[in-house]
């Protein structure tokens, strides 16, 4: 598995690209410098692409569950924390557990794999099964209860030992999965759960990117109606700040409901208005040539006005 580092549909991360690859590869070179067996090298590398995926997909906090009865994955409690201190990394820990309660993250103790019921659902990014635990569950309960827990857009993924016998028609309905067979000895297959939103959940997210449209024109417009005077900045200010909120906020909304426009080209003048709207903030307070700056600003927003018309 090679992670598109570089594909702008698919990595959405505050953290920059070169870091986020420097990290990748050194964890890949620590993982084969392990004494352990090939086959379970090769699993840890592809799950550790498949929650670089993850990772990547969102500039928002994550929660990452690791349903275990004894393989100790805590290492991937470090990586979340590298990419957002906010990520969180979650353990669902059965009394057959052999893994110490000093481990990194929090731990949600069950009786057995049933009590995964009584988590919420649609709480997760990523979920890691060792597929052993379905000898004590059976194997469709256990899936089906993952897919519960699991966000739009989220992944699960899971390993083992053998040949895998998932039914991968079974996953495929409502997602896209993959299967990866390392030999005879073992196997890693993961499943991402379909973005596409039912009708009933897009018109919140058009009614409120309406709200916010219409929020920052006011902004906007008051901020072009106020006389910029140099000896006077600080009464613009307010004008300015607003505007760079509203402006933030039309961009935060956009990314997090991005799976339901599908408009990277809306995003990036986003991006783009609100850039030249810090840049003339920063011109204000240096007190260099504001007017260029704010002549920035207004071709931007007229940017962005022609590219929701069309």
């Amino acid at each position: 598995m090679i992670h598109r580092f570089l594909d702008p549909l698919q990595n959405w991360s505050a953290i920059s690209v070169q870091r986020q690859a420097e990290n990748f590869l050194a964890i890949i070179n620590s993982i084969y410098g392990l004494k352990a067996p090939e086959a379970f090298q090769a699993q840890m590398v592809l799950l550790l692409g498949c929650l670089y995926r993850q990772l990547s997909a969102s500039p928002d906090p994550i929660t990452v569950l690791n349903i275990e009865s004894g393989t100790n994955l805590s290492f991937f409690s470090s990586i979340l924390h590298s990419f957002n201190a906010q990520h969180r990394y979650v353990t669902f820990r059965l009394p057959s557990s052999t893994v110490s309660a000093t481990a990194a993250g929090a731990f949600i103790r069950g009786q057995d794999l049933h009590d995964l019921a009584l988590l919420s659902e649609k709480t997760f990014s990523f979920i890691l099964i060792d597929i052993e635990l379905t000898q004590l569950s059976g194997e469709g309960n256990l899936i089906a209860s993952c897919k519960r827990l699991l966000r739009p857009g989220g992944q699960l993924a899971a390993f083992g030992s053998g040949r895998c016998s998932i039914d991968i028609k079974e996953l495929e309905h409502d997602g896209a999965c993959e299967i990866f067979q390392l030999g005879e000895e073992s196997f890693v297959w993961s499943y991402t759960k379909n973005l596409v939103c039912p009708d009933f959940f897009a018109p919140p997210y058009i009614h409120e990117l309406n709200l916010l449209q219409h929020e920052l024109e006011q902004k906007m417009q008051a901020l072009f109606a106020a006389p910029f005077c140099s000896e006077r900045s600080s009464d613009y200010q307010p004008f300015l700040s607003n505007a760079i909120y509203a402006a933030r906020e039309m961009e935060r909304h956009l990314s997090l409901s991005r799976p339901l426009f599908y408009d990277l080209d809306l995003k990036n003048q986003a991006n783009d208005l609100t850039h030249s709207l810090l840049d003339l903030a920063v011109a204000i307070a240096m007190e260099s040539d504001e007017a260029f700056f704010l002549a920035r600003v207004l071709e931007q927003f007229s940017t962005w006005k022609a590219c929701l018309s069309i």
